[in-house]
């Protein structure tokens, strides 16, 4: 990152890169200047840059010295702590020994995570139960009492305050999962593991093979811990819970799809795993995202209702298609009565594919609001816009322009209340004028017919008030005709095509199952 720390604790520096954030321990910023909002706005920007490097990192200790005063800064899940200033002079007993815990603290006070071992920050943490074998110097994660070898980073959010994602492909033996750690709300009323037990069996979803409060000390870790007693219970300030999942199977980006067809059907595959979840399950997502859907390679194949389903399984066994893995069920919730929608009165979703109705409510969110399944499906398809504006071929963002030239910019910039609401109006127009279509790139000309109609059924649900019109059965016929009409383009992308040749080499699917072998495993379809 661009910003620079004043002074920076860190290990050792590695000879041929020097400075990185990937090593910071803590840091201090100097001005001459008074204490400022924009002292503040700086020291964020730097624990920012922690974080980011550091996904593993739990919370970042900092301090400021602006005209011989000095403040200790914590920044975690909750949000950040900021102290009151002491004299350097009078103080100066207090600010050695901040120093000196900052200097010679142990990992875990310092921010780093004991379940996570990195030999590559500095400084290097070992966790090990009792009951586990000692680990060669390589980067693992702990799930319970078990260490998985970390292949790869998946995610990491963008964001300080919040969740707090982080996601990692890891090992054991020669099985391969994914392993989410992330510091979710403590009174969230049905939690992400509840939610995936429910629904364990049903393919297309992520399964749960293990689940784990993080514990320190003993207790479980929460984000309250680090704040006085006074703050505590502060609503101002969500109590978080740090928990890690490992999951399975192994998705990949939705935008590594490798023609329009697959692309196509991989959303067939979300719409019908939605219903299945509202219709069997009684579980809304509530946080549709392009994040949230994943491709994987599944040799089971998915039982069919009509001729069409029937013939379309046809082409995704010729042509090994992958399938739709709908993940993150963190803000997921139960349907209320009749299965209308969840009347929790918070608005969830990721911003950028908010559906109109949750984006007028953000500013001034009603307790009598319903999230509906409508919204879900509004959410999939601005989904699909994203994709159909921001690359010009599989994996492959487009180069002509960037989003910030393109209508997709008030989508993935808007963060205030007014970005809200200008996010809110724009979309509204787009519905009348279908502006968006004239933003797709070459690539994706041949479905504009398609996103033609779903805009149609949204405006109709919006203008009519009867969010029924915008339901699964209808967004699955717009899709399907895409399916069986689309024309490929050729884009002559090398990571497409390597895609194919890795997927030539797989098993063809053979059987006929909706849903996996489990205890809540049940035969329907739409």
């Amino acid at each position: 990152m661009s910003v620079k720390p004043d002074i920076v604790l860190c290990g050792q520096l590695d000879q041929h890169t020097g400075f990185a954030w990937h090593n910071v321990i803590s840091f201090l910023e100097l001005t001459s200047s008074a204490h400022s909002a924009q002292l503040r706005r700086n020291i964020t920007r730097k624990a920012y840059a922690v974080f980011m490097s550091q996904p593993s990192r739990r919370f970042v200790v900092a301090l400021s010295l602006a005209r011989q005063e000095f403040r200790l800064h914590i920044f975690d899940r909750s949000g950040a702590i900021h102290s009151l200033g002491h004299s350097l002079h009078r103080a100066a007993d207090l600010f050695t020994r901040i120093i000196y815990t900052l200097t010679f603290g142990s990992p875990d006070v310092l921010g780093f995570d004991p379940t996570f071992v990195d030999p590559t920050l500095s400084p290097s943490i070992l966790y090990r139960p009792r009951s586990a074998p000692a680990l060669q110097m390589s980067r693992a994660i702990y799930v319970r009492e078990t260490a998985y070898t970390v292949l790869r980073h998946i995610y990491v959010s963008h964001l300080i305050r919040g969740r707090g994602t982080s996601s990692w492909l890891v090992k054991k033996g020669k099985k391969h999962y994914v392993v989410k750690d992330y510091w979710t709300h403590k009174g969230r009323k049905h939690t992400e593991e509840q939610i995936l037990v429910k629904i364990k069996g049903l393919l297309g979803v992520s399964q749960l093979v293990e689940a784990w409060t993080i514990q320190t000390e003993g207790a479980d870790e929460m984000t309250d811990w680090l704040r006085p007693a006074f703050l505590v219970g502060n609503t101002e300030f969500e109590t978080r819970l740090h928990r890690r999942l490992l999951l399975s199977p192994v998705g990949d980006p939705l935008v590594q799809f490798h023609s329009l067809q697959e692309l196509v059907s991989i959303f067939i595959d979300i719409v019908q795993v939605h219903f299945v979840l509202v219709d069997v399950y009684n579980i809304l997502h509530r946080d549709i995202s392009i994040n949230n859907i994943l491709m994987f390679i599944c040799a089971t194949r998915w039982a069919a209702a009509t001729h069409d389903q029937e013939e379309r399984e046809n082409v995704i066994a010729e042509k090994k298609f992958r399938r739709g893995l709908l993940i993150d069920f963190d803000y997921a919730d139960v349907l209320n009565a009749g299965k209308q929608g969840v009347s929790s009165g918070d608005r969830t979703g990721t911003i950028p594919f908010m559906a109109i109705d949750l984006l007028r409510e953000y500013n001034s969110p009603s307790k009598d609001f319903t999230h509906t399944f409508s919204h879900d499906l509004e959410s999939l398809i601005y989904v699909l816009v994203w994709i159909c504006i921001l690359y010009q071929a599989p994996n492959e963002i487009r180069s002509d322009r960037t989003i910030e030239q393109t209508c997709l910019k008030h989508w993935a910039l808007a963060k205030t209340s007014t970005d809200i609401r200008h996010l809110w109006d724009q979309k509204v127009g787009q519905l009348s004028t279908r502006s968006v279509l004239s933003e797709f790139t070459p690539y994706f000309e041949p479905l504009k017919p398609a996103v033609t109609r779903l805009y149609k059924l949204i405006q109709s649900s919006c203008d009519s008030g009867d969010k029924s019109i915008l339901n699964h059965a209808a967004v699955t016929e717009v899709l399907m005709d895409a399916f069986n009409t689309v024309t490929e383009v050729s884009c002559g992308a090398k990571n497409a095509k390597r895609t194919w040749q890795r997927l030539q080499k797989e098993p063809a699917p053979t059987g006929s199952r909706y849903y996996s072998e489990g205890p809540n495993a049940r035969r329907r379809v739409m």
